[in-house]
C-alpha cells in the first residue's frame, strides 16, 4: 500500500534529513587518527541535542544482541 504524505509530513521528513546530515558531517569533521569512537559519538550527539532530536539507535536492542546499542 502506498501512503501519500501530506506537505507537512514531507517537511518534517526533510528537516529530519537535514539534522541527520548535520550529525554525519560533524562526525566526519571530527574523524581523524587518534579520535575515539566516543568522541565521534559525542559530536553527533551534540548536533542531535541542539536540534531537539533523539537517536532511534540509542538503546536499541535487537534480539540477537546481548547489550543495547550504546551510541547515537
Amino acid at each position: 500500500m502506498v501512503e501519500i504524505k501530506t506537505e507537512s509530513a514531507l517537511e518534517a521528513m526533510r528537516e529530519a534529513g537535514r539534522v541527520v546530515a548535520q550529525a554525519l558531517a560533524a562526525a566526519r569533521e571530527a574523524a581523524a587518527v587518534g579520535v575515539s569512537l566516543r568522541e565521534l559519538d559525542e559530536a553527533a550527539r551534540t548536533v542531535l541535542a541542539e536540534a531537539g532530536a533523539r537517536s532511534p539507535f540509542l538503546g536499541y536492542r535487537p534480539s540477537f544482541a546481548p547489550p543495547p546499542v550504546p551510541a547515537v
